[in-house]
């Protein structure tokens, strides 16, 4: 059973990268052109991520264990250093987003700096992913 949800981790990760990436796509978007929508999608698609990101955190960690050989361990390292940096990254942002939002703080101040973060997840899961590509290409 263990084998099989650590085999599903390739597959479920692409759901987090992209709801990750589009989430922060339209919500710049949304900041650049002014228009609502935009913001609002990128806030459902922020929203939609984070159980993707969890399930892949869960597999991922599954999957870890299917590489013994020493030779992989630098890769799954950092593979783990910068995925664990994005998820956590994005769960906290996302976090108070959610919490302004709905306390109807969450300003262009607020957005410009939620995107920068953002951004820098976006950096980390996109080396992270290489890495992670370069893990699957091994097995």
């Amino acid at each position: 059973m263990i084998a099989v949800l650590a085999s599903w981790h390739p597959f479920i990760v692409h759901f987090a990268v992209a709801l990750t990436f589009s989430s922060f796509l339209f919500d710049l978007a949304g900041t650049t052109t002014r228009f609502k929508q935009f913001t609002t999608t990128g806030f459902h698609l922020m929203v939609a991520a984070v159980p993707f990101l969890l399930l892949s955190v869960f597999t991922g960690n599954l999957a870890e264990g299917m590489f013994l050989e020493a030779k992989d361990q630098a890769l799954i390292d950092q593979h783990l250093t910068l995925m664990n940096a994005a998820v956590w990254g994005f769960m906290a942002i996302a976090s108070w987003r959610i919490y302004a939002t709905l306390k109807k703080t969450f300003t262009r101040t607020s957005m410009s700096f939620y995107l920068a973060m953002l951004f820098l997840v976006c950096v980390a899961v996109f080396i992270g992913a290489t890495k992670g590509a370069a893990l699957s290409h091994i097995r």
